[in-house]
């Protein structure tokens, strides 16, 4: 809510009854085995997802998402439109009509990157910009997100039908 690393830790041991004021002896407790292991991670987690959530998608109207446990090839199963219904006149019997079924696959991939930040800059950090890196990283793991989608869209591709996704052919 707008306050540097230093300022929530401080705030965290101070209601454990801890008064730090050197910003450098209360960012040395958190990166030992230290007095807030949790809540740092705790907001650096949720400043992840926030800047997941609010960075603009408009792919997530149109798309499903799926959980996914392992890296191997995954299987999606759809079955087709319901047969057109016909007229049924006096006298006739209803008709039979069929469905059909296809099948896509895919596979997940890791994407990421690390950075460095030194104790001074921690220390120095009087904006907050180092706090604001995990929404960051959650927008760029949203645009990546969006991307990789579109991409394939655009990209026509053969489904398994050996059909591109966007055809003339009825």
């Amino acid at each position: 809510a707008g306050k540097t690393l230093a300022q929530v830790g401080a705030e965290y041991l101070g209601r454990s009854g801890i008064s730090i004021r050197d910003p450098g002896e209360l960012l040395s407790r958190a990166q030992s085995t230290s007095d807030f292991p949790y809540l740092l991670a705790n907001v650096a987690n949720k400043a992840l997802a926030l800047g997941f959530e609010n960075e603009p998608a408009s792919h997530r109207a149109w798309v499903r998402q799926v959980d996914v446990q392992d890296f191997k090839t995954q299987s999606r199963v759809q079955r087709s439109e319901a047969p057109g219904l016909l007229e049924i006149t006096e006298g006739n019997e209803f008709t039979h009509g069929n469905f059909g079924e296809r099948r896509e696959t895919y596979s997940i991939a890791t994407f990421g990157r690390i950075f460095q930040v030194t104790r001074q800059a921690l220390v120095n950090d009087d904006l907050g910009a180092f706090t604001d890196l995990p929404r960051s990283f959650g927008a760029a793991a949203a645009r990546l997100e969006a991307d990789r989608v579109y991409a394939i869209l655009t990209a026509n591709a053969a489904m398994a039908d050996t059909v591109a996704l966007f055809h003339s052919t009825p």
